[in-house]
């Protein structure tokens, strides 16, 4: 699943499989509101004018599809390891990840997806300031 808001035409976009499909029937469900079809399946959900349906204050959260951020500048604001974010890209659990050089660079909002559908596990940090940056990203959601 993807998530993306683009704020300039104020659409959240919500892709349910990974890849774009060629096909996709649209159904309006309500004003505003598409579903998109392939076949007999669901592929997505399209909300126009997304800030009259959605909190503004959920939908800032969801960053633009656009962003690009190294597993270093994603360490440090979600206080995890970059390594570990390096391997998620790697191991193909972010999508939209490409490595340049030997960086990888990261849709952020592909890291938020993936932080929300990971499973809790693993030690607590030890840093006070990594514990606080994980209780913090457990209360938004």
């Amino acid at each position: 699943m993807r998530m993306t808001y683009d704020p300039e035409a104020d659409v959240l976009d919500i892709s349910l499989t990974e890849r774009r499909r060629a096909g996709i029937q649209h159904e309006k469900v309500a004003t505003g509101v598409y579903l998109g079809w392939t076949e007999n399946r669901l592929a997505g959900i399209q909300v126009l004018q997304a800030s009259k349906h959605v909190p503004r204050a959920t939908l800032e959260r969801i960053d633009s599809a656009a962003i690009m951020c190294t597993p270093r500048e994603l360490a440090r604001e979600h206080g995890l390891v970059a390594g570990s974010i390096a391997n998620a890209a790697a191991a193909g659990r972010l999508p939209g990840a490409v490595k340049r050089g030997g960086t990888w660079f990261i849709p952020s909002s592909a890291f938020v997806n993936y932080l929300e559908a990971r499973a809790p596990s693993g030690r607590p940090p030890k840093s006070a300031k990594a514990r606080r940056a994980r209780k913090r990203t457990r209360t938004q959601r």
